[in-house]
């Protein structure tokens, strides 16, 4: 039997990302949330919240803003619009 994997629209709404940023504002939100925001999301297995967690975790923002579409693409959940878009909102 496959496991259920909780989604962001299953997440109450005061606790989902994008909620938190309109009512609490940017501020409030970890960079994980942030990124998540950003990616909209995640892939069968992971949610993108899960997702933006790993990928801190693997890369650190800083590390994350250098990365290139390639080295992004190889990563579970990370196509090439995701890649895309992270590389342009740090180039931002």
């Amino acid at each position: 039997m496959e496991e259920y994997k909780l989604k962001i629209k299953d997440f109450p709404l005061e606790e989902r990302p994008r909620e938190r940023l309109i009512k609490l504002g940017p501020k409030a939100l970890s960079n994980a949330e942030l990124l998540a925001i950003i990616l909209r999301i995640g892939n069968k297995k992971e949610n993108v919240l899960e997702l933006s967690n790993r990928l801190i975790k693997e890369h650190n923002l800083k590390t994350l803003s250098r990365v290139r579409v390639n080295r992004l693409k190889k990563t579970l959940g990370i196509g090439q619009a995701k890649a895309c878009k992270l590389i342009a909102c740090f180039e931002l």
